[in-house]
């Protein structure tokens, strides 16, 4: 299971599609779900055109927990902590439900840009796509 240390808790990430040769999509889920959650229907079709990027928020799934409160904020935080473990400084970003919340946070962060921030309900995910694919 592949983790990135981020302020002294390891969240857990899943790399999906070609390697990364282009700038990835990143997924950010609801809060409560596993970055899993994205495997069934969107992965398959998302990492035909772009390298994809899930992850567990703090507290879920595979990342850790560590008991205190947090906010929107603090997730937006530990995004752009994990972008920068991994090396990455531009993104697509596509948040959906608390995730969505998450993405707007990332404004606030200046060590990352965000270059595509779609904030939708998940059952029109599949429009986004569209927009994304090369011609």
């Amino acid at each position: 299971m592949p983790h990135a240390e981020v302020d002294g808790r390891k969240i857990y990430y899943e790399w999906h599609g070609e390697e990364r040769k282009a700038e990835p999509l990143v997924l950010a889920t609801g809060i409560g779900g596993s970055c899993r959650g994205w495997l069934p229907l969107q992965i398959p079709e998302f990492s035909k055109h772009h390298p994809v990027l899930i992850f567990d928020h703090q507290g879920s799934g595979g990342s850790d927990d560590s008991g205190d409160a947090f906010s929107t904020a603090d997730l937006a935080k530990d995004l752009v902590g994990l972008l920068d473990a991994l090396g990455l400084s531009r993104v697509h970003l596509l948040g959906a439900f608390m995730g969505g919340m998450m993405a707007q946070g990332t404004e606030e962060e200046e060590k990352t840009v965000v270059k595509l921030k779609a904030v939708l309900p998940q059952n029109f995910l599949i429009l986004l796509l569209h927009r994304l694919a090369p011609d």
